[in-house]
C-alpha cells in the first residue's frame, strides 16, 4: 500500500481513505517486524497529511481524528513515540499527533506535555526542514487555548522579553547561542499566534513588552543580526 500513497496524488489519497484503511494500519503498528511499522507509519503520515490538506490554516480540526481514536491509533502513535530510541522516529509520531489534534485539547496531560516539550526543542534543530515542521506543529496545537497555555504561559512570555533583551556580547560562540535562542522564542511566538485572530493574547504580549524589545532590536542591532525569525515574530502581531 505504501507504494500507492508514496508521491501520489491527494486525490487518490483521500480515493484510499473512503476505503477505511486506518483499522487495518493503526493493527500494523504491533507487528514485530519493524520495517512494516516504519512502512505503516509512512502510509498513516501521507493520510494525515491529506486530511490536514482538506482543513483551512484557521481553528479547523482534523477531519480523521475521531476515527484514529476510535480504534486506539492516537494512544499507539503516542506509545512509538514514547519507546523509539531513534530520533527520526519520535520526531515523525510528535508531527502526527499535532496534526490530529488540530486546534483540540491533548486531554491527556502526559501526552500534552512529552509532545509540546519535544516539538519545542526540535526549533533548534540544525536541520531546517525539521524546525519548520515543528513550528508548523506548534501552530496546529496553539489553536486550542489550552495547548497553547502549555506552549506559553504569561511567565514564558516574560522570559521572552527578558531573553531578546539579552545583549549581543561575549565569544563568536557565546553570541551564535545569544541569537539562536532569541530565534527560537520568535518562533513560538511565530506558532502561538499565526493562524489565531486573538486580541487578547496580542495585548498580553505586547503589554509584557514584547513589542518593545523587537523595535529596540530593529532600531540598533547589527542587520547581519535580525534574521528572518525576528521580523517573522513581530508579522503576526499585524497579520494573524
Amino acid at each position: 500500500m505504501y507504494e500507492l500513497t508514496q508521491n501520489a496524488s491527494n486525490e487518490i489519497i483521500l480515493l484510499l481513505i473512503s476505503r477505511n484503511p486506518i483499522p487495518g494500519l493503526i493493527r500494523l503498528l504491533d507487528h514485530k517486524d519493524n520495517l512494516v511499522v516504519i512502512n505503516t507509519l509512512q502510509i498513516i503520515r501521507d493520510i494525515i497529511d491529506a486530511g490536514i490538506q482538506s482543513t483551512s490554516d484557521t481553528e479547523e480540526q482534523h477531519p480523521l481524528f475521531d476515527e484514529f481514536q476510535e480504534h486506539g491509533g492516537i494512544q499507539k502513535i503516542f506509545a512509538l513515540f514514547q519507546k523509539s530510541a531513534f530520533k527520526n522516529n519520535k520526531n515523525i509520531t510528535a508531527f502526527y499527533i499535532s496534526q490530529l489534534f488540530k486546534a483540540r485539547e491533548i486531554t491527556d496531560q502526559i501526552m500534552k506535555q512529552q509532545i509540546i516539550s519535544h516539538l519545542k526543542s526540535l526549533l533548534s534543530d540544525s536541520d531546517k526542514r525539521i524546525k519548520q515542521k515543528a513550528k508548523i506543529s506548534l501552530k496546529y496545537l496553539a489553536q486550542n487555548e489550552a495547548n497553547r497555555s502549555e506552549i506559553l504561559n504569561l511567565e514564558q512570555f516574560q522570559q521572552i522579553e527578558k531573553d531578546l533583551k539579552q545583549p549581543i556580547e561575549g565569544t563568536k560562540d557565546q553570541k551564535k547561542q545569544i541569537i539562536q535562542k532569541q530565534e527560537i522564542d520568535c518562533l513560538l511566538l511565530y506558532s502561538v499566534l499565526h493562524g489565531r485572530e486573538d486580541f487578547k493574547l496580542r495585548r498580553d504580549l505586547i503589554n509584557a513588552g514584547i513589542i518593545d524589545v523587537l523595535l529596540q532590536i530593529f532600531a540598533k542591532r547589527d542587520l547581519d543580526d535580525i534574521t528572518y525569525p525576528f521580523t517573522n515574530a513581530f508579522f503576526v502581531f499585524t497579520y494573524p
